[in-house]
């Protein structure tokens, strides 16, 4: 399964540090290019069917490759809540 997923995923995309899972990658991917608008970490968890801790490494990776574009939001106590959108700018 992961060769198949990592077959889609390896289409100009980077190679993923050892311990990341191109599956998850890619549902990751699939997640934030078909949501409506940003999504925190949680959002992007429940969208794709795994653990918080899970999804939130993910996106930080991608937002380094340039494929999501990380937004904070400000207004609460405490951290800002980061936002992730798929990069239009960015590959499919």
């Amino acid at each position: 399964m992961d060769r198949l997923f990592g077959a889609l995923w390896a289409a100009g995309e980077p190679d993923l540090p050892k311990g990341h899972s191109p599956t998850t990658a890619e549902l990751v991917r699939q997640a934030l290019r078909s949501a409506d608008g940003p999504l925190s970490a949680q959002e992007v968890a429940e969208s794709a069917g795994m653990s918080r801790q899970t999804a939130q490494h993910y996106p930080k990776l991608l937002e380094r490759t340039g494929r999501v574009r990380l937004t904070p939001r400000y207004g609460e106590t405490g951290r800002p809540e980061h936002r992730y959108t798929w990069s239009t700018g960015g590959q499919t």
